[in-house]
């Protein structure tokens, strides 16, 4: 009879108190583009931006959608130089309203200005072709870059470039290993990762998971060297913004998080890992229809235990990657406050937001609550 108190005091807390359960712990998606299907608005292709931004991409004629036996909808970028691109909105703060995009979703691609940290995400499949002097992606000011790279460049290197070109302080780049022209899906992550304290980032680029060349500091060994990004006015995937030397490839699956990722989240993403993840009634995990207490338990007593990928769902991983863990209690407690019937009742009352260690204990408790009353 204690344990199952102490059980409804803990789920009390972990929904009620948003003081305490900060959602800043979830990675931040400021635009993804998943690329499954094209729409047409006032006269112009789009692609949507799934991420809720507002950035929906604009297409050339080149760019086209097209199937594919791996990964379904994707987008083909076609011959190289064809004038291919997705052109995505880029929209400071003051001009947000303007647009006709919600200002209180933030300042889009800028809030990388504000953190100075990012991950740009997407499979590439360069259908055998060789390598060519093309953008895969580019984000400006003005006419400077600010992140931008070569995947591949006709050397078969990758680039990445951030706050202009080529010294120390901005670029890094590495041979493709055979990913520049092979006819196989890759995952690609770039990450650029400013710490609190440091005057300098360090960045870093993945291939299929695993660092492939990294920025001096990425490990902690010498002073960190990579310049900040300043704001950003023109973006484009594919291309150059204006669709200059355009990507001759499929690209799927484009993210952009306000956040360096951790090598384990990336590794999921290269593992196939979803983006945004949900059913048709996501948080139902015994799918009874209704999100309510019972699913919060299934989380609670699945808590720091690692599941089979395709049973995972049912133990409570919010965002399927084979573990309930913290990042799961974050997911459903955003939900949960979501929902109307909860919203209203959910305080914002001010308590210091603890520290990691505080909240596995606390959702250690959780579990164990849980599981003591069910021996």
């Amino acid at each position: 009879m204690k344990y199952q108190f102490l059980r409804h005091m803990i789920v009390a807390t972990m929904l009620f108190m948003p003081g305490i359960w900060s959602a800043t712990a979830r990675a931040d998606l400021i635009g993804y583009w998943p690329f499954d299907e094209v729409v047409e608005v006032d006269g112009e292709r789009q692609t949507p931006d799934a991420s809720g931004e507002g950035h929906d991409g604009v297409l050339s004629d080149a760019a086209v959608l097209a199937e594919d036996g791996v990964r379904g909808t994707v987008m083909d970028f076609g011959e190289f130089n064809n004038g291919a691109v997705v052109e995505l909105p880029s929209f400071p703060q003051d001009d947000r309203a303007a647009a006709g995009v919600d200002p209180d979703k933030g300042p889009g691609f800028n809030a990388i200005v504000d953190s100075q940290n990012v991950t740009i995400s997407y499979w590439l499949n360069r259908q055998g072709e060789p390598a060519t002097d093309q953008w895969t992606f580019l984000f400006q000011d003005g006419g400077n870059r600010q992140l931008g790279s070569h995947a591949p460049w006709s050397n078969s290197n990758i680039y990445f470039d951030v706050s202009g070109c080529c010294g120390v302080n901005q670029r890094i780049n590495a041979d493709m290993m055979g990913a520049d022209s092979d006819d196989a899906w890759h995952h690609i992550a770039y990450v650029k990762r400013k710490l609190e304290g440091e005057d300098k980032a360090t960045t870093a680029i993945y291939l299929d998971g695993s660092v492939l060349v990294s920025s001096p500091g990425w490990n902690g060994d010498t002073d960190p060297t990579i310049d900040d990004v300043v704001p950003i006015t023109s973006a484009a995937i594919g291309a150059a913004p204006g669709g200059g030397n355009s990507q001759n490839g499929l690209i799927d699956d484009f993210a952009i998080f306000n956040e360096a990722l951790s090598d384990e989240a990336i590794l999921n993403l290269a593992q196939g890992g979803c983006i945004i993840c949900g059913t048709e009634d996501p948080g139902d995990f015994n799918d009874d229809k209704v999100v309510d207490l019972k699913d919060f338990m299934i989380l609670a007593t699945g808590f720091n235990q690692k599941f089979p990928r395709e049973e995972s769902y049912s133990h409570g991983d919010f965002d399927r990657n084979a573990r309930v863990d913290m990042k799961d209690f974050f997911k459903f407690r955003e939900l949960w406050l979501s929902l109307p019937q909860n919203g209203a009742a959910a305080t914002a009352a001010a308590v210091p937001e603890p520290s990691s260690l505080t909240l596995a204990a606390l959702a250690g408790l959780i579990g164990l609550a849980v599981r003591r009353r069910t021996c």
